[in-house]
């Protein structure tokens, strides 16, 4: 076993289970990893997850010459990682010539990496509609308290967000229990406030040093959130060959179900790609 061989078997060990080793014809296909000979160094093939980049680095780190990140476009009934590692050994291996030169592979749903501060905007960014989620949802269980005892109408203003609202809420009068809940719902009210606040601060600051960023905070109903959010997630624009590809990006086409003669047959929009890009993108849309 070569040297390229014991860094794919550490690598291989380091991943734990799932990770499987077969031998086809002289190539070592660690976690589908082909060996290519003639060329420099290894191709690697990766499903994409959100703890994977140790071991992005890691195949860099050791020679890897490209690093082909993908995503399932079926999840299948009957999955194995050893299952999955043939499956993607043997895409990679008959369809090594064509990822190396750059061209589309059938079945192969291929992933851009982004640039690492990219990848902080786009973790900042998930991270502010995470947060707002979860003002959100403790939002509804102060409104369902509410209902609960009839007092929605007994508020003083319109909505619960303004500061009468909130010392109306501090002084009503509730049993013991559901005292003691609106209570913790308030606290826990005012920390996603202050947090979201320090958010949106950290926004502010990368969205005006972004290259596209400002740009996209010029449409209508576009702020730096959000404006930040798409602009991540699109990346450089040449990763687009048609105007037509960052609306199927964003899943903002309408999907198709064509046969025979019926080539017009369209339904609802696809809704693919990230909810925190679909947000963005639907909220500009239609504030337009």
């Amino acid at each position: 076993m070569g040297s390229s061989a014991k860094v794919l078997s550490r690598i291989a060990r380091t991943c734990g289970t799932g990770v499987w080793l077969p031998g086809h014809r002289g190539n070592l296909v660690v976690c589908s990893v082909a060996s290519l000979v003639g060329t420099r160094g290894f191709l690697a093939i990766v499903e994409i997850c959100g703890f994977n980049d140790w071991l992005l680095e890691m195949l860099r780190d050791y020679g890897c010459c490209e690093t082909v990140l993908i995503q399932p476009e079926k999840r299948s009934r009957k999955k194995t990682d050893r299952r999955d590692a043939s499956a993607r050994s043997q895409l990679l291996w008959v369809n090594r010539q064509r990822v190396l030169g750059g061209k589309r592979v059938h079945g192969l749903k291929r992933i851009v990496l982004p640039s690492r501060e990219e990848q902080d905007n786009r973790q900042l960014t998930a991270l502010r509609q995470r947060t707002a989620t979860l003002r959100t949802r403790t939002m509804n269980k102060v409104h369902h308290i509410l209902l609960k005892h009839n007092l929605q109408q007994e508020c003083p203003t319109k909505g619960m967000k303004t500061k009468k609202a909130r010392r109306w809420l501090t002084e009503l009068s509730l049993g013991e229990v559901d005292r003691l809940e609106m209570d913790q719902l308030l606290t826990q009210w005012e920390l996603w406030d202050a947090q979201i606040a320090k958010i949106d601060a950290q926004i502010q600051g990368r969205q005006q040093k972004h290259k596209t960023a400002p740009i996209l905070a010029t449409l209508p109903g576009a702020n730096a959130y959000s404006s930040l959010a798409l602009a991540s997630r699109i990346g450089a624009i040449e990763n687009f060959p048609r105007p037509g590809s960052l609306a199927n990006y964003w899943g903002l086409t309408p999907g198709c179900r064509n046969s025979g003669d019926a080539t017009d047959r369209l339904g609802a929009i696809t809704k693919e790609g990230t909810e925190v890009l679909q947000i963005s993108a639907r909220r500009s849309l239609f504030t337009t």
